[in-house]
């Protein structure tokens, strides 16, 4: 594929955070994990998003949020859509006790009302996702029937069948581990980005 079919298929990367950060088994650089993707997909990426939740505010987390923003070579230049984590009051189906816990909340809505916004106002034409949540299933069917193909990126044990049967291209990250994980001591970033590369709290 030459340069200007590569720029003339708009793609965009939609992140799942939260997927990521439980299914990696060790930390990673979402600015190797960028390039990847666009090798795979065929395309370089015309918007990238990350979809995430966090409690609360760290200079960790900043740093993290202030790097994925940042452009390539420093970041990997993703648009941030954070949503507060909620305290949920649960009960113990077992003994009963009530405990408070911690879960997103919007998150799912935000992913499924990007990608159906941006489908219907025709701003791509391929959609890649790293997900493995079953329940984008009808959302992704629905972009389909608008025309856009879709590229599925995840690990093997823990994306939903759901999804992969509506995928034209399917991207195994067990296949492309050793290319984007973290390698302590490598890489050029500075100090304040370390909590970026890889598994980021709040996720």
């Amino acid at each position: 594929m030459n340069e200007g079919q590569t720029h003339m298929k708009r793609t965009i990367w939609i992140n799942d955070g939260a997927y990521l950060f439980k299914a990696a088994p060790e930390r990673f650089d979402y600015l190797k994990l960028k390039h990847e993707l666009e090798k795979g997909a065929g395309a370089t990426f015309a918007e990238c998003y990350y979809f995430g939740a966090q409690s609360m505010s760290t200079s960790a987390q900043d740093s993290f949020n202030k790097w994925l923003k940042c452009a390539p070579p420093i970041g990997p230049k993703m648009i941030l859509k954070l949503s507060p984590l909620k305290n949920m009051h649960m009960d113990c189906p077992h003994c009963g006790v009530g405990y408070e816990r911690q879960m997103q909340k919007g998150v799912d809505v935000g992913i499924v009302t990007m990608m159906l916004q941006l489908a219907a106002r025709n701003r791509y034409d391929q959609l890649v996702l790293t997900s493995g949540d079953g329940d984008f299933a009808n959302a992704v069917e629905y972009v389909k029937q608008l025309g856009k193909s879709f590229c599925l990126a995840g690990f093997k044990d823990s994306v939903s069948p759901d999804l992969q049967c509506f995928a034209d291209t399917m991207l195994w990250l067990d296949e492309l581990w050793e290319k984007v994980r973290k390698v302590p001591g490598v890489g050029g970033e500075t100090e304040s980005a370390t909590a970026g590369l890889g598994k980021e709290t709040g996720a």
